[in-house]
């Protein structure tokens, strides 16, 4: 193994791939860890009479380090050095992500006894839709930006969906060595790239030829992946059918995408996430986010509470003192967290503090406190006129 590459300290292997080695290596400027892409191509990938030779390879290799560049997206990893060996050999350098997608999901295959062989952590497996639905989101984004610019990606697939670590929140997107971009001139009719499972029928024809709707299909095949554990072969299933946990809304975005007729697809990544972001409010959220989602909730209601119940014993119509406030003000923030505040008034501080009013006025209710419950009601119509159930309360305590 190299020591060095160029100024960066090799650490390890990190990646090997038909095209390159990936090298994890530390870079003694800034000291921190850097990912290191040398060009590497395996004996069967050189023969041009199949596909193309070494040095074909080799410019694409080029060429995609390059395009991968001219990115600068929240969910495209950056590069931030294209060089070369003493001997020629090109490189590029990258932010150091220490997992993948194929970390949460496992390796793609369906034979039992090629996962008996495999470790128990590459066993597939699928993810909550919540999770799904947040990956895919992020990727189509990075996705729309390519497309902006009539870019296609045509390797969309787990080890191309870097993450910070294993279930990590955020993704970015990588190798850009099979792209296709609009000046480009070279590539062969009649031959496929990428990998086989994620392919749509019209990238499997001729790579050359294809458009933004190839990535989508790989999109559709990658959400079904995640969604069920399995890749879609022959005649298969829709995610809906295998876990009826999966929203259905969800599962027939997900087919729409895999569908193997082009024009009957989405046409770009963007009208593909038009339509996610549509449906989103249909997925459950997952154990992580749902627990994320009570502690922001809990820490803003507090917030609000502190403001409300000073205000509120200042009038007198709050008088209990020690352990009777302490658990009205407990089922007050349990209550806002499980709340949703209604979608028609428009979000802000003023919106939070309604809610919170309208909120401290139920609990009040249940108490049979009705006179604190509409003073609580009336402030709460105050700060969000458009609070129709703060109003229709008030009416039915005729305040």
């Amino acid at each position: 193994m190299m020591k060095r590459i160029g100024k960066y300290n090799v650490l390890k292997v990190k990646a090997v791939t038909p095209f390159s080695k990936i090298y994890k290596c530390h870079d003694p400027d800034l000291g921190e860890d850097v990912a290191v892409k040398v060009f590497d191509i395996s004996p069967e990938e050189c023969d041009p009479e199949k596909r193309y030779g070494a040095e074909e390879w080799r410019g694409r290799f080029l060429r995609g380090a390059k395009v991968q560049a001219a990115f600068d997206h929240p969910h495209i990893i950056a590069v931030n050095e294209i060089s070369s060996l003493e001997d020629g050999t090109p490189y590029f350098v990258m932010p150091y992500m220490s997992a993948n997608l194929v970390h949460e999901i496992g390796e793609d295959t369906i034979d039992p006894e090629a996962i008996k062989k495999l470790p128990k952590r590459l066993h597939p497996r699928s993810v909550e839709p919540g999770r799904a639905v947040s990956i895919l989101c992020q990727l189509l984004e990075a996705l729309d930006a390519l497309h902006q610019r009539r870019v296609v990606h045509r390797d969309v697939k787990p080890g191309n969906i870097l993450l910070e670590r294993p279930g990590g929140e955020h993704m970015k997107l990588c190798d850009f060595g099979m792209v296709k971009t609009p000046k480009w001139k070279h590539s062969r009719s009649g031959v496929w790239i990428g990998t086989y499972d994620y392919l749509s029928p019209e990238q499997l024809k001729s790579a050359k030829t294809v458009d933004s709707r190839a990535d989508v299909f790989s999109v559709g095949v990658l959400a079904y992946r995640m969604l069920t554990g399995k890749i879609p072969m022959g005649a298969f299933q829709t995610p809906h059918e295998i876990k009826p946990e999966i929203p259905l809304p969800l599962s027939q975005l997900v087919m729409a995408a895999m569908a193997p007729e082009k024009g009957r697809r989405p046409r770009n990544a963007g009208k593909l996430l038009a339509r996610l972001t549509r449906i989103k409010e249909t997925v459950p959220l997952t154990k992580q986010d749902a627990s994320r989602r009570r502690k922001e909730q809990t820490v803003k209601a507090l917030g609000l509470y502190r403001k409300i119940f000073p205000e509120m014993r200042s009038l007198g119509v709050i008088k209990w003192n020690g352990l009777g406030v302490l658990r009205l003000v407990y089922n007050c923030i349990m209550a806002f967290g499980a709340a949703q505040t209604p979608a028609n008034i428009p979000q802000g501080p003023n919106s939070d503090m309604a809610q919170a009013y309208y909120i401290l006025g139920n609990v009040l209710m249940k108490r049979g406190d009705q006179a604190t419950a509409a003073i609580c009601y009336k402030r709460a119509a105050g700060l969000a006129p458009n609070h129709a159930e703060a109003r229709r309360a008030m009416l039915e305590l005729g305040a």
